[in-house]
């Protein structure tokens, strides 16, 4: 019985995670389309410095050079990227309360047999 509150917990974690995941993919492709618009690139996902920017310090990726377009398509990953505290502690607090309920179903039933 715990195994299904561990499972819960693991599906529910893993589906914050690609929440976040996929929706930061979109907004780092829309970042790559305005700079291809400007005969330019962002290589974020191939690029270890942008990467650890976004997590460590992501105001560091903007720039004075940025076009409008493409601070604006910054600006909305920024923006999405200050939700990942809320999400991360959403993610493990679900984890945890799938696994404490799984556990405490276990002890239900040990007690009821």
């Amino acid at each position: 019985m715990p195994f299904v509150g561990f499972a819960f917990g693991g599906l529910w974690a893993a589906a914050v995670a690609l929440r976040f995941n996929l929706t930061t993919a979109w907004y780092v492709r829309s970042i790559q389309v305005a700079a291809a618009s400007e005969r330019s690139e962002w290589p974020f996902w191939t690029n270890k410095r942008l990467l650890l920017a976004f997590v460590y310090s992501p105001e560091t990726l903007t720039a004075e050079s940025d076009s409008p377009a493409l601070r604006e398509a910054k600006i909305r990953l920024l923006e999405h990227r200050a939700t990942l505290p809320r999400r991360l502690k959403a993610a493990i607090g679900g984890a945890i309360v799938a696994i404490v309920a799984g556990l405490a179903a276990a002890i239900a039933v040990a007690l009821l047999r």
